[in-house]
């Protein structure tokens, strides 16, 4: 890697768990700057699937539970 680059992973490094994320969001938004449509559908679409599982009508699968299974 350049220099500068060399020097801002090492800054990275000392950041707490937070402070990485909220950096990687922010790099990420210099790259592909947020898209307001389909951000919302993502909300929507999470907002069914908690839905879905408060009625039971899907099960939460994988270790954290962040996908549903339709059942």
């Amino acid at each position: 890697m350049n220099h500068p680059i060399d020097n801002l992973l090492e800054q990275a490094k000392k950041l707490n768990a937070d402070e990485r994320a909220a950096l990687i969001d922010a790099l990420h938004d210099l790259n592909a700057p947020p898209d307001p449509e389909w951000e919302a559908a993502w909300i929507r679409e999470c907002e069914d699937r908690l839905a879905a599982l408060d009625r039971g009508e899907c099960r939460p699968r994988g270790r954290r539970g962040l996908a549903c299974i339709i059942e």
